[in-house]
């Protein structure tokens, strides 16, 4: 099992938001292919971008 540190780079974000895509990376096949960012939208169309080190 891959370990990821994920940071949050939109500062707007609640913690909510981060709960919730924490969740949707968690849920991710192991075989998707994690680029090093990752840029979500979430119900408002605020970009939430995701750097994967």
């Amino acid at each position: 099992m891959h370990e990821y540190h994920i940071e949050i780079m939109n500062f707007k974000v609640s913690h909510n938001q981060s709960t919730i895509i924490l969740e949707l990376l968690v849920k991710l096949p192991t075989s998707f292919p994690l680029e090093d960012m990752l840029t979500l939208f979430d119900k408002n169309n605020d970009i939430i971008s995701i750097e994967i080190k």
